[in-house]
C-alpha cells in the first residue's frame, strides 16, 4: 500500500481491526467458529438492502420528479431573468474576501522587495568601493586613508540597511 501510495480510509482501518480483536475472543471461546460465516449473512441482507429494486425504483423515481419539477421552473424563471435584466434591475457585484489581508500582504512584499533592491544597489557600491580602494591605495597614501574611510561609512550604511532588513523580516513574521 505504501509503495503504490494507497490510503485506507480510517473507519475501514477501524472495522478491521474490530473483526480482527472480534476473531482473537472468539477463538479463545470457541476455536471452531469463525467470524466470516456469522458475518455472511448479515453482509449479504445488508448488500440486498442497499440494492433492492425497491430503493432503486424508488430514488429514480424522485430524480425524475426533481428534473420535472426543474424543467417546469426553468421557463418562469428565465423569464423573470428576462425582465429585470430589460428593467436595468438587475445588479451584478464583484468581491474579494479578505482584501484587508490581501493589501497588507502585497504592502508588505513590495516593501521588503524594494528594501532588497536598496541593499542589493548598496552591496553593489560597497563593492566598487572596495575595488577602487584596493586599486588607488597603491597610488598614494592620502588617498588610500580617504579610501579607507569611505569603506568604512559605506560598511557601515550596509550594516544599517542588512540590519533594518532583518527587523522587518523578523517582524513580518509576527503579523
Amino acid at each position: 500500500a505504501y509503495r503504490y501510495k494507497v490510503q485506507i480510509p480510517g473507519d475501514l482501518t477501524l472495522v478491521a481491526k474490530v473483526m480482527l480483536t472480534l476473531q482473537g475472543v472468539l477463538d479463545q471461546l470457541d476455536p471452531d467458529l469463525n467470524l466470516l460465516t456469522i458475518m455472511k449473512p448479515v453482509a449479504d441482507k445488508l448488500i440486498w438492502r442497499a440494492w433492492s429494486l425497491d430503493d432503486l425504483g424508488r430514488d429514480l423515481s424522485r430524480g425524475v420528479l426533481d428534473t420535472s419539477d426543474l424543467l417546469r421552473q426553468t421557463p418562469g424563471f428565465l423569464l423573470n431573468f428576462q425582465h429585470k435584466l430589460e428593467d436595468d434591475d438587475f445588479t451584478f457585484q464583484l468581491g474579494v474576501r479578505n482584501l484587508d489581508k490581501l493589501q497588507r500582504q502585497l504592502d508588505r512584499i513590495t516593501n521588503r522587495l524594494s528594501f532588497s533592491i536598496i541593499l542589493l544597489a548598496v552591496s553593489i557600491i560597497v563593492a566598487g568601493i572596495i575595488i577602487g580602494t584596493s586599486l588607488g591605495a597603491s597610488a598614494s597614501q592620502a588617498l588610500g586613508r580617504i579610501n579607507l574611510i569611505v569603506l568604512r561609512v559605506s560598511l557601515a550604511i550596509a550594516g544599517i540597511i542588512l540590519i533594518g532588513l532583518l527587523v522587518s523580516v523578523f517582524r513580518s513574521r509576527k503579523d
